[in-house]
């Protein structure tokens, strides 16, 4: 067992680049925080008492220098916050030198030398703690957490999720440091932190220590993902082929799909969702009642696979080989840089051949709801830019909003269908246009059946007095479509932008009654002998709905028509610039702007709705 001191004594330590990056957090409300719980260890624990804070796996790499080098296998996450917290102490420190230094009984120089970096002659520095160079998060370490000043000319690294996990961290710390007002309490925290946090330090010896014992390990509040689990199965299976480049290609891999899913410093794309979706598209979609987990790969990829392994449980599976794993590491590896524009189709990145057109399009699907086509979506992201794409892009959104939210189909619908499909695509054993094809014929075997359902949920809504009002999402992705199309007939091509649409989703998320649900003495006037009942209709039809931000529809409330107009609907979304036309808003405008809107459903998804189904949906 050693101490945070004793650990540091051991040398430089290096956060491999084939793992993850930082992923702790400090939370949001009501949820629970890493950080939060690391540093209330710290203020809670008894001065005389010991913590026990964990395993720390190292792999000390094979070198005659001194300091010694290790790699930090397990234990990345809690070592990175102490190495954090310790720079905002001494950060703290430096503002009150001579006290701190003689409360610490050593220099604070000393501790910097001894956890964060050492000065070499012609003025570089060795880093204790850190990252491989060619990760973004070695620069943020460096630069933005250790503050060292950058060369002129230097560019900028790009943000990344774990980059942005890293800056929080010390904010977060340095926050709570700077709350402590008494010296005494911060000497306190950082004496219990690299005296009294003890690890259990387990030295791995070989390669094939490392990689077996990886795959039962876990880190504190965040457990291994399968993703992590097959590199290290993978890697393992490399060295039972006694391939040297094999292990080499497999952590580049790695090292580079975690760079790719993390390439929105916003948004951290699910590891674990990206394997599901790539074995899918790679092996063969999930049978009835069979789980889709990692049980799957682990068992392909299983050591007794291999032809010559001892095992007292023989696999009936075909034996696999040394080329068999390269491929499919290949494979994952080329596929993670396509499998994030089905999130992110705006993305900056030389693989983006994505038209505007299609960025938007599956801005759209993402908006809607995937279902079970991302491993599809992924596959034709991969696939060089043609008006059969875009085509095709068009017919599943098309797909999706007949079968699902029209006609309520069960979620697994065709499910299979097109996992096969991805699959086919992938191998080029079906085209754009064959699959374009296939869609369409589906939807318009259906579609009679699916609006007939919609038809009869909407007279449902309305029945109980809430109309398309209880459409919920499908109601807001609907304005959002509308939305869209209004901006492009308006001919304002910056309008056209994917970033202008993208921010109308996200502040747009209310759904605003301009006739409102709180009548005042106005519009009593406005609706002069409509009963209450009428009334319901008039507030629930879809002529009568705007999505707009919740600060706008807070404030609109139930103030008159030209009060609403003249500030906020003139200067909002086109399709509050619409309704600001009118120069007043009866009964008979409302019905106008239902019959508007349901006639652009009827047209943009080729519904074929007869007159009596366009009246009953509008419901005035």
């Amino acid at each position: 067992m050693e101490n945070l001191w004793e650990v540091f004594n051991r040398g430089l330590f290096l956060i491999p680049d084939y793992q993850r990056g930082y992923a702790w957090q400090k939370g949001k409300r009501g949820q629970k925080s890493q950080l939060g719980e690391f540093l209330d260890d710290l203020i809670n624990l008894d001065k005389t008492r010991e913590h026990y804070t964990g395993l720390l796996t190292l792999n000390r790499l094979a070198s005659d220098s001194n300091p010694k080098v290790y790699e930090v296998v397990d234990g990345q996450q809690r070592l990175t916050t102490a190495v954090i917290l310790i720079k905002v102490l001494l950060e703290r420190f430096a503002k009150n030198q001579d006290y701190f230094e003689g409360e610490l009984g050593i220099f604070l120089v000393d501790i910097e030398k001894h956890f964060i970096r050492r000065e070499k002659p012609g003025g570089d520095y060795i880093y204790i703690f850190g990252y491989d160079k060619d990760d973004p998060s070695y620069n943020c370490l460096r630069y933005k957490i250790f503050g060292e000043k950058k060369t002129p000319g230097m560019g900028e690294a790009p943000d990344t999720y774990y980059t942005k996990n890293l800056e929080a961290a010390k904010e977060f710390f340095a926050e709570k440091v700077e709350g402590l007002k008494d010296d005494d309490d911060v000497v306190t925290i950082y004496k219990k932190l690299v005296n009294k946090l003890i690890f259990n330090v387990h030295e791995i010896g070989s390669n094939f220590d490392v990689f077996v014992s990886f795959e039962t390990m876990n880190n504190r509040g965040k457990p291994l993902s399968n993703l992590e689990l097959l590199k290290d199965r993978l890697i393992y299976l490399s060295v039972l082929f006694d391939d040297a480049n094999l292990r080499s290609e497999i952590t580049e891999a790695w090292k580079e799909i975690y760079k790719r899913l993390a390439q929105n410093p916003e948004e951290l794309i699910d590891d674990d969702e990206f394997l599901r979706v790539h074995w899918i598209t790679y092996f063969r979609p999930p049978q009835k009642k069979q789980r889709e987990d990692i049980s799957f790969l682990m068992e392909h990829f299983s050591p007794r696979n291999i032809k010559g392994f001892k095992t007292a449980q023989p696999s009936a599976n075909k034996p696999i080989t040394a080329a068999d794993v390269r491929a499919y590491v290949e494979s994952l590896k080329n596929f993670a840089k396509f499998y994030v524009f089905t999130y992110f189709p705006n993305l900056p990145d030389g693989a983006n051949n994505l038209s505007d057109e299609e960025k938007i399009q599956i801005f759209f699907l993402n908006q809607l709801g995937l279902r079970y086509f991302r491993p599809l979506l992924m596959v034709a992201c991969s696939k060089n830019f043609s008006a059969e794409r875009l085509n095709f892009f068009k017919a599943v959104e098309r797909f999706i909003f007949v079968m699902f939210e029209l006609g309520s189909r069960r979620s697994d619908k065709s499910q299979t269908v097109y996992y096969n499909a991805a699959r086919e695509l992938n191998r080029s054993e079906t085209t754009f246009a064959a699959l374009t094809a296939q869609l369409n014929d589906e939807v318009e075997d259906a579609k009679e059946s699916a609006c007939k359902t919609f038809e009869n949920e909407i007279d449902d809504n309305f029945r109980r007095d809430e109309g398309f009002y209880s459409w919920g999402d499908s109601l807001r992705y609907f304005l959002l479509v509308y939305e869209y199309e209004l901006r492009r007939n308006t001919n304002k091509t910056d309008q056209l932008v994917f970033e202008s649409i993208k921010k109308f989703a996200e502040d747009c998320r209310d759904i605003e009654h301009i006739f409102p649900q709180t009548q005042t003495t106005y519009w009593n006037n406005v609706f002069t002998g409509v009963d209450d009942k009428q009334k319901h209709c008039l507030l629930h039809t879809l002529g009568n709905l705007l999505r707009m931000p919740k600060p706008d529809n807070i404030s609109m409330s139930n103030k008159s028509f030209d009060e609403k107009k003249e500030q906020v609907y003139i200067t909002g979304s086109q399709s509050e610039i619409k309704v600001a036309k009118n120069s007043q808003w009866t009964a008979a405008e409302i019905y106008a702007r239902s019959q508007k809107l349901i006639d652009f459903m009827d047209k943009h998804w080729g519904l074929g709705l007869s007159a009596a189904q366009k009246k009953s949906l509008i419901h005035l």
